[in-house]
């Protein structure tokens, strides 16, 4: 497209610029060439210019042009002032429907869970069940924990395309929709060509690595590759690459005293960020060795955890939430850090695109994500023996680094609900198996194993809670799973999704033993357990996504609770379901095993991490 535009009239053709637009005697011509070249301005990615222009250039913005200026402000990064420009919109004119679009997607984007509800609501109630609507409908119940809904529309969304001979372009809707029902096994038999592209859907790609990898997949090697191959290759990338970081730099400051950035696309109540807020805490009262600053790269909106960690002294917290990738690149290396810690890996929000282009001397991957980022840039992933066992065989890049303790501490603080729960009481009756795992991780292998489990225990039932009891949907394809595998769909107790944190904690009172999905176990979900009264068996598998509860159950010296195979996890759910009247007396135990161990030690964490941080620089810096 040129800068300038053809006018044909009266027999003679006018070729005019943007700067003759301003002049045009006819107001309502002037105005459209005005904002048809703030379009062409967005349409290139110059937002800023679109933006200036608009400003310059109209003394009255039209409906056109306001929308214009919200999409520059959701383009450049403010979401939550996109946002309120759309809403205010969408009451000048409620029937614009593209209007709804961009107020949506805005929504989503920015993680404001009552907006996107309200608006997609709202826009069902005016526009019905639009193939265009239907796209945003599928996360927004995967949000609302209903993935059995989300398949529903993903699939009507895939009719009306198909019926309309319209470009299916988010196909990642499905594959989600799928994964987050627990049914994965068809992702090896997805063509090749429908995710050729990577850059032409990130968010979709970056899922689809996220889900292959949680099924332990030979194929996430390939993908991973060919997605940051097409990175190294982009336009932003070579916007951001790296301008002369070297290890030359780490003479500038001794390596004793290190400006460490902990960067995060997780700042709301995820279990990165409870981790985190344990980890700093107990850093408070202690000298730090080095200088740690915590960066947040998107803005959660109302689920924002910010605040948690602004009176923490132990930390400098920066935002760069609202920055372009270029600019937030820039800023962190403002922060002239000598090591960057990824702690989101290709999980969504994640910053993965700035570590290619190098924001420190040195960069590590943590906590954040269970497989390789597949990133050269990415020295070390640092984990410990029982995630990285001497024979690790897991495909990575990065060179592993072991702790000689825990990998993580679970010690919980305010504001935290874990910090004040006190530990359950114990359920009655038959012994109640359970697992509070994401539906997504519930695999036929994990079904199938737990059928046998229920099939050697005599009345034993087992306590599920995946679903929420307006999503039948998802209740129903889980019971045809069950039964395939040999599951009996009539020895489940489902329970509700709670609507706090709290009431999620009570709900252990109605388990006993909690099972552990294979391969993709648990991490957050093992630590609450044990801390609310319920011991957990877990399998070793040969890859980080299946040894996390192993770390977790290692670190509190839980090690007669792992399983070796599957035949030995059976083996463990019969032998202590015989000592069920002990189990049930103890219900503190567990939680004493971690506040008496290493595992529920965050302060003895920090101090090994800063070690190994410490260690990392000069390992680097002598190779350099």
């Amino acid at each position: 497209m040129f800068s300038f535009l053809l006018v044909k009239g009266r027999g003679h053709t006018i070729k005019t610029e943007p700067s003759q637009w301003l002049t045009l005697s006819d107001p309502q011509l002037r105005q459209f060439f005005q904002i048809l070249h703030a379009e062409w301005l967005i349409v290139g990615g110059r937002f800023p210019e679109a933006r200036s222009w608009l400003d310059k250039s109209l003394q009255e913005k039209s409906l056109e042009a306001s929308i214009l200026v919200a999409r520059c402000e959701k383009a450049e990064g403010n979401l939550v002032t996109a946002l309120s420009s759309f809403t205010d919109l969408l009451e000048r004119a409620p029937s614009h429907f593209q209007l709804w679009l961009y107020a949506l997607e805005t929504a989503l984007d920015a993680r404001h869970s009552e907006a996107v509800l309200a608006l997609a609501r709202q826009a069902m109630e005016r526009f019905g069940e639009n193939h265009r609507l239907l796209q945003h409908l599928t996360p927004i119940k995967m949000l609302q924990r209903q993935p059995g809904l989300a398949r529903r529309s993903a699939l009507l969304q895939q009719l009306w395309t198909t019926t309309l001979q319209l470009p299916f372009t988010r196909l990642g809707n499905q594959l989600n929709s799928y994964e987050h029902n627990g049914d994965t096994h068809w992702l090896k038999y997805l063509k090749p060509s429908i995710l050729a592209n990577p850059l032409s859907a990130q968010q979709e790609y970056s899922n689809y690595m996220l889900q292959l990898a949680s099924i332990e997949s030979t194929k996430y090697e390939e993908a991973n590759q060919r997605y940051i191959s097409a990175l190294r290759q982009c336009d932003q990338f070579q916007r951001c690459r790296d301008v002369g970081i070297t290890t030359s730099q780490l003479q500038l400051r001794p390596a004793k005293s290190l400006r460490i950035g902990w960067i995060t696309g997780d700042l709301s109540p995820h279990p990165v960020s409870r981790f985190l807020l344990g980890f700093f805490n107990a850093f408070e009262n202690e000298t730090a060795q080095h200088q740690h600053h915590l960066i947040n790269v998107i803005d959660h909106g109302p689920q924002s955890c910010t605040d948690w960690f602004e009176p923490l002294q132990s930390i400098n917290l920066t935002d760069i939430s609202a920055f372009s990738v270029e600019r937030k690149v820039d800023v962190v290396r403002d922060l002239d850090l000598d090591l960057a810690i990824d702690l989101s890996g290709w999980t969504s929000g994640h910053f993965l695109a700035g570590f290619l282009a190098k924001l420190a001397p040195v960069q590590c991957s943590y906590l954040g994500f269970f497989a390789s980022t597949g990133i050269q840039e990415i020295d070390y992933w640092l984990g410990d023996w029982s995630l990285f066992p001497k024979d690790y065989v897991g495909w990575h890049t990065e060179t592993l680094w072991r702790l000689d303790r825990p990998f993580l501490a679970w010690q919980p603080v305010d504001p935290l609900p874990e910090a004040t729960a006190d530990v359950t009481s114990a359920p009655s009756g038959p012994i109640r198996f359970g697992s509070f795992n994401h539906n997504r991780k519930l695999s036929d292998k994990t079904l199938r194993l737990w059928g046998r489990i229920l099939d050697s225990v005599p009345e034993s039932t087992l306590v599920l809670k995946a679903t929420t009891s307006s999503d039948q949907p998802t209740q129903q394809l889980l019971r045809r799973r069950m039964l395939r595998v040999g599951l009996d769909p009539e020895r489940i107790t489902w329970l509700p999704l709670t609507a706090g944190h709290t009431e999620h904690l009570q709900q252990y009172q109605h388990i006993d033993i909690a099972l552990d999905p294979l391969p993709n176990g648990g991490c957050t979900t093992t630590c609450e357990a044990l801390w609310m009264g319920v011991p957990v068996i877990t399998t070793a598998g040969d890859s980080y996504v299946s040894r996390m509860s192993t770390a977790v159950l290692n670190g509190c010296s839980l090690h007669d609770w792992v399983a070796t195979n599957e035949r030995s996890y059976l083996n463990l759910a019969i032998k202590h379901a015989t000592n069920l009247k002990y189990l049930r007396a103890n219900r503190d135990l567990w939680r004493h095993k971690i506040q008496n161990s290493l595992l529920g030690d965050a302060a003895d964490l920090m101090h090994h991490l800063e070690q190994a941080f410490t260690e990392m620089v000069k390992a680097k810096f002598n190779r350099g």
